[in-house]
């Protein structure tokens, strides 16, 4: 069962706005994961694991992305997608038994079973930052309406994400303008 209300967030942001993650080519070369130390100045994964909520809490999340250039991705049974360089967010909820921690951690590493639409963009491209909402009530569709609202934000892949979604939603990733994203999580709840 979930916990009771509360918000954490976490962020691995790498020195300099311009190169917060690595591109698709230096994940596609299996370098995998960067240190801290990376020239890059990657996302260091362990800076992003601080401040995960208790096990077994259940909510909603939202994970932000940076991609420096374009990105094709095979995301499963929806296909090839393209993925526009800039960023992007994913929202999704942990409803189960272990709650948001535990789906957090799954998206923050890169070895894993593939099984949702994230899970192949998350073996590519490492969040630069997470929010996430303690609660039992499913707040994911408020969050992708609210983001759609916001001038500028697109859909990039229709349907990512999404498929079991009941409320419509076009897809639970969507491409921000820079503009958007400076205190994006804080918009949302």
């Amino acid at each position: 069962m979930g916990a009771a209300g509360g918000t954490h967030s976490g962020a691995g942001v790498g020195k300099g706005d311009d190169h917060t993650v690595c591109t698709a080519a230096h994940y596609n070369r299996g370098k995998g994961f960067c240190q801290s130390r990376c020239y890059h100045g990657c996302v260091d994964l362990y800076d992003t694991m601080r401040g995960l909520p208790p096990v077994g809490a259940w909510g909603a999340y939202l994970l932000q992305f940076r991609l420096e250039e374009p990105l094709e991705l095979d995301a499963g049974r929806l296909g090839r997608v393209l993925l526009p360089a800039g960023w992007l967010a994913y929202v999704g909820s942990a409803m189960g038994p272990g709650g948001l921690r535990r789906r957090l951690e799954r998206h923050l590493r890169r070895d894993k079973r593939l099984h949702w639409h994230i899970d192949y963009l998350t073996t590519v491209c490492t969040p630069v930052a997470w929010e996430s909402e303690v609660g039992e009530e499913r707040r994911e569709c408020a969050w992708v309406r609210r983001l759609l609202a916001l001038p500028g934000t697109t859909v990039p892949a229709p349907g990512f994400g999404s498929s079991d979604c009941r409320e419509g939603c076009p897809a639970h990733l969507v491409a921000l303008p820079r503009s958007n994203v400076v205190g994006l999580p804080s918009r949302l709840c």
